[in-house]
């Protein structure tokens, strides 16, 4: 079986296996392009999400809010600060905002 593209735009859900997707914008210089993913199911919203900076576009945030399982990569210690990063108690406070 050969792969196929599918090009995905940032905030439009896609389902998938039974489940609703959509990718968020966040920011990594000096990457362009960089994306959390939400996952719900119509009752538990799961968000994923790599190494980012804390500039993340507000509509993001309001997809992320308060999600039933917040996965983060937080690679910089608490006392840590690296611009392109959040260290892992900015990652702790993105849950609630």
């Amino acid at each position: 079986m050969a792969p196929v593209r599918h090009d995905v735009i940032f905030y439009e859900p896609f389902s998938l296996i039974g489940l609703e997707i959509t990718l968020l914008e966040v920011t990594h210089p000096p990457l362009e392009e960089s994306s959390a993913v939400l996952i719900t199911d119509g009752l538990a919203k799961v968000v994923i999400t790599g190494d980012t900076s804390r500039n993340i576009p507000k509509k993001s945030l309001q997809f992320m809010f308060k999600p039933d399982l917040l996965i983060a990569d937080a690679i910089i210690p608490p006392r840590g600060n690296i611009p392109k990063h959040m260290n892992s108690k900015k990652q702790q406070n993105l849950e609630g905002h």
